[in-house]
């Protein structure tokens, strides 16, 4: 009886530790409504422009391969290798945002060769983008009307969302990258 105690007791301590391992190794940033920017966040204007062109980047540099995924691959590494401050100050929206990816160089930090540049073409940028058709069902759209009215998403956001992971929290661009 005492070997069966122990063993029992054996299973439930490696149990409870294989629990907590595996809540320590998943990162979710959770948000309330008394959140407030993180000093190396990007928040406003900043977020949108960085979301905005690293996506429009990403879209045009890979085409046949980014809007199908929504995963990142080692094939992104020259796009995630330029700083989010980079990708916040610039414009790609312009009308000139054509002339200027295929002259100019988007200054980024490299791991290995220090300040480098990133050159897309600027055929990839010709491509016209196809939106996505939304799918959506009335069970969805009801879930998302229901959570719309209600003030617990307000106080504690269950699902993560782009404003709690980049601005409340410090973002990387492979995690920007998941929005697009």
């Amino acid at each position: 009886m005492n070997a069966s105690v122990e063993s029992c007791l054996t299973f439930t301590f490696v149990l409870v530790a294989l629990c907590v391992g595996l809540t320590i190794g998943q990162q979710v940033n959770t948000c309330t409504m008394f959140s407030r920017q993180h000093p190396r966040g990007l928040c406003g204007n900043r977020l949108a422009r960085a979301h905005a062109n690293l996506c429009f980047l990403l879209r045009n540099t890979y085409p046949d391969i980014f809007p199908r995924k929504r995963s990142v691959d080692n094939t992104f590494e020259k796009v995630y290798s330029i700083p989010l401050s980079v990708l916040a100050e610039l414009d790609l929206s312009d009308d000139d945002w054509g002339a200027y990816v295929s002259k100019k160089d988007i200054p980024y930090r490299s791991e290995t060769n220090g300040l480098s540049g990133a050159n897309f073409e600027s055929s990839a940028f010709d491509k016209q983008l196809e939106l996505p058709a939304m799918k959506s069902t009335t069970s969805q759209l009801f879930r998302i009307l229901k959570l719309r009215g209600s003030r617990l998403k307000r106080e504690v956001m269950a699902e993560p969302s782009l404003v709690c992971d980049c601005c409340y929290n410090e973002c990387s661009v492979r995690k920007l990258a998941t929005y697009c």
